[in-house]
């Protein structure tokens, strides 16, 4: 077991010890009320509802609706209970989905934390929560609590995640704290306001509640449309890109290794997941430009005039402009717009030298020039990889910053490696057909099939 393993098991261990000291001290806030028993059978079958309804915000990302459910059972019931209802509608959730024990062990303890320590906080600030919120008229406080458990539970429920996350991939906890709450910080607080707004409801009666799900219904229907739409469009511009790689079957797949060494490098260099994604996700459209660029030009086999360079050149910002278009593109457009600037500055379209330069369009240079160099073209057979190898680190911080060549070599290195590994272990796997010990009668050497052993 690995160190990134052993750390985050070991932090899934604490969470589970953190949970069962929440658990334990929530008993001694347990109060019986009225319809305790009609709330609590009416929250657990829709935190069950919640768990299985999540909203999809991106195509790599989605988030449950639970989070409404824990804010009314933190309001509206005792501690120890409020945690059993997020507790027995995780572990519905996870044994229906048939959920890796880690990650189920995991999703338990950090819903009864999130759910556990703000209902303790709500009993500890004003143990009448519960019983008086029929009359909200004259319990003043819940206004005063809501704003402080919105806080807390959000804070609780983003942090535990961030944590597992980083200790398993070997991120950056604050690097995620803000490349996730960019993304998903307006939902974060949503859900657990429509909560509020729901135990405002629930006052008056809990049936009420279930109209809540209308809006979030409509809500999980447009995104899902949304999305649908954006991975449409998204699967459309990478299409595009590979018609232009096919109208020179040199270049055919070129974006897509491009792509995979990217994602690589980002990596190695300490980036996160996401940017690495992003990264990548440029480098797979870097010459989408090139639908602008003519076939003569393209396949020429020969040097390029001064005029068809121009041309050329103009792929970049080409590109660029295509991908304006889309808003999932944004990011990385200026990557695509500068793939081709030069660390020393005598680069194009701008000129951009060093850090002005997108670390985007760093890695996407290295990882474009080495695929460039080692593949046929037109014009010329491709180099072997020790020359290539060869000429970035010659030109090291001075076309390329040294700092990706040097990544890019590694994971050139592993890459190697793994190829070599997996020849070996098909060679391993082959099987020798093993001759009879006697044979009637043999044929000639001469005629055998094969070649000669030696006496």
């Amino acid at each position: 077991m690995n160190k990134t393993k052993i750390l985050t098991t070991g932090y899934i261990f604490l969470l589970v010890l953190i949970a069962l000291a929440v658990g334990f001290a929530s008993l001694n806030f347990y109060r019986n009320q009225p319809d305790l028993l009609r709330d609590s059978a009416l929250l657990i079958l829709l935190g069950i509802l919640a768990e299985h309804y999540n909203l999809l915000l991106s195509r790599h990302y989605e988030i449950s609706t639970h989070p409404v459910v824990h804010i009314v059972a933190i309001f509206v019931l005792p501690p120890p209970i409020a945690i059993a209802v997020a507790l027995i509608s995780i572990t519905v959730e996870q044994i229906t989905s048939r959920a890796e024990w880690h990650k189920a062990l995991f999703n338990a303890a950090h819903h009864v934390i999130i759910t556990g320590f703000p209902a303790i906080l709500v009993s500890l600030l004003d143990p009448t929560t519960g019983a008086n919120l029929r009359q909200l008229d004259n319990h003043q406080s819940f206004y005063l609590l809501a704003p402080l458990v919105l806080i807390t539970y959000y804070i609780l429920d983003v942090s535990l995640v961030d944590v597992v996350i980083a200790l398993s991939t070997g991120d950056s906890f604050w690097s995620l704290w803000r490349a996730n709450n960019r993304k998903t910080l307006l939902f974060d607080f949503t859900l657990p306001a429509i909560g509020i707004i729901a135990t405002l409801i629930w006052s008056a009666s809990p049936v009420f509640c279930l109209l809540l799900f209308l809006p979030i219904a409509v809500n999980r229907f447009a995104l899902s449309s949304l999305n649908r739409l954006e991975g449409e469009t998204h699967k459309a511009i990478i299409a595009i890109t590979e018609l232009v790689e096919a109208r020179d079957p040199y270049t055919f797949g070129h974006s897509l290794r491009v792509a995979n060494f990217c994602r690589e490098i980002a990596l190695e260099l300490g980036l996160n997941e996401a940017e690495a994604e992003q990264i990548a996700l440029s480098g797979r459209v870097h010459d989408l430009g090139k639908i602008g660029v003519s076939d003569a030009i393209l396949r020429k086999p020969g040097r390029l005039t001064e005029a068809e360079w121009v041309e050329m050149r103009s792929h970049a910002e080409i590109g660029a402009n295509i991908l304006a278009n889309y808003s999932f593109f944004r990011k990385g457009l200026l990557d695509v717009l500068h793939h081709h600037e030069s660390w020393d500055g005598k680069g194009y379209p701008a000129n951009l030298s060093k850090e002005q330069i997108p670390v985007g369009a760093r890695i996407i240079a290295v990882a474009d020039s080495f695929d460039a160099m080692t593949t046929d073209r037109p014009y010329r057979k491709g180099m072997p990889v020790e020359k290539a190898v060869s000429i970035l680190k010659e030109r090291s911080d001075i076309q390329w910053e040294g700092r990706v060549v040097e990544a890019f070599l590694k994971v050139l290195a592993r890459t190697e490696l793994a190829e070599v590994t997996k020849k070996m272990e098909t060679l391993a796997a082959t099987t020798i057909p093993v001759l009879p010990d006697t044979v009637e009668q043999p044929l000639p050497l001469k005629e055998i099939p094969g070649p000669r052993l030696a006496s």
